[in-house]
């Protein structure tokens, strides 16, 4: 029996309003289980990070994958770059671990702890590699998301959490092999073929041409996909691409996308609107793109400024300030300073300043 298919984009931690959407198409229940036979539900990855409950979120997808086989429906949840950062940090990478922390880990973090953000207080305080190996492959948190598809095809639609740009793998192969790497468990494996700015989790570079033949080697009409924050439900290139990031966590947004033959149906809070999947066109929700928080530096040309370090303080970072760009994102530009097992390594960088202001303290 064909299944009525239902998307959620990127959750990012925020389980509230995951229930929320969930609802709004009658999926789950007033106490939020599963109620509706014969649904396919595909969630586009990102369900962790920068949210309050991202450990919650992956739980309770477990539980609901659960009920729904008793519904004869079935939840797919991808793969997204954060589960990724997640699971290298998880292999023990001393750098993955400090790059997972400040692109939204540090959320996940003080939920695991139960309390305040250890790096906003002083002295810089130490992850604990306890936390870390949650999500490892054998952790309680890693073990789930690596299971999760790298992309999943159904009828004429293929669902993937940043998109599929100039690939000739099959989707098994594609799937196969991020389950090769992830389990291998090798570090230059996982950044070529996984934190690859062109790969599956992290594509933002689509062309018409791209899309036109992804669209023929797999035999499909569409790709829907995640990763790109939207204003709206936005559907382009003669709609071979439809854009299902809405931002639900920092709109504090919730929002489910149903498909129909000819049509996608976008629910939220307070109304429904349907597009033709075969046009272009922005169904817009949100009045304004994402503003960002940080306008005014803490720290000044000079500063040298601790930010991370493992429990066993055999690995730490320091930035140092040299300058400061005051683009549309103020950015710090510097040097990044690693120490490793007693090893010494500076590399030039840049961070946008909430990176470092929220987290960094000046070193005595």
């Amino acid at each position: 029996m064909t299944k009525q298919v239902y998307v959620i984009g990127d959750i990012h931690g925020r389980l509230d309003l995951l229930k929320q959407s969930l609802k709004l198409a009658r999926i789950i229940d007033k106490n939020s289980n599963w109620q509706r036979e014969n649904i396919l539900l595909i969630q586009l990855g990102d369900v962790i990070d920068r949210g309050p409950q991202s450990l919650q979120v992956v739980l309770y997808f477990q539980k609901l994958k659960k009920q729904a086989k008793y519904f004869n429906s079935d939840i797919e949840i991808l793969l997204g770059n954060h589960e990724l950062m997640a699971l290298f940090a998880g292999m023990g990478n001393n750098y993955a671990k400090f790059h997972w922390y400040f692109n939204g880990g540090d959320a996940v973090y003080s939920e695991w702890n139960q309390g305040p953000d250890p790096l906003e207080s002083k002295p810089l305080a130490k992850l604990p590699q306890k936390f870390y190996d949650q999500f490892s492959l054998n952790g309680n948190f890693g073990k789930v998301i690596s299971q999760y598809k790298a992309a999943v095809k159904y009828k004429k639609n293929l669902f993937v959490h940043g998109g599929i740009v100039n690939e000739k793998r099959s989707i098994d192969e594609i799937n196969k092999k991020v389950q090769q790497t992830i389990t291998s468990q090798n570090k230059e494996a996982y950044q070529k073929d996984l934190f690859n700015k062109t790969g599956p989790f992290w594509a933002r570079n689509f062309t018409e041409k791209s899309l036109k033949d992804q669209c023929l080697r797999y035999n499909i009409n569409r790709q829907i996909v995640g990763h790109t924050p939207k204003v709206g439900l936005e559907i382009s290139n003669d709609g071979t691409l439809v854009y299902a990031d809405l931002g639900m966590n920092q709109n504090h947004l919730p929002f489910i996308l149903s498909l129909e033959e000819k049509y996608i149906r976008l629910k939220t809070k307070c109304r429904q609107h349907k597009q033709l999947l075969a046009s272009e066109g922005c169904i817009k929700i949100v009045s304004r793109e994402k503003s960002y928080p940080f306008t005014r530096p803490k720290f000044k040309p000079g500063d040298l400024i601790d930010l991370f370090s493992t429990d066993d303080s055999r690995f730490y970072v320091q930035f140092k300030v040299l300058s400061i760009n005051t683009e549309k994102i103020i950015w710090y530009i510097g040097e990044f300073i690693y120490y490793e097992n007693g090893k010494k390594t500076i590399k030039p960088g840049k961070w946008p300043i909430g990176h470092i202001d929220k987290h960094g303290i000046k070193a005595e």
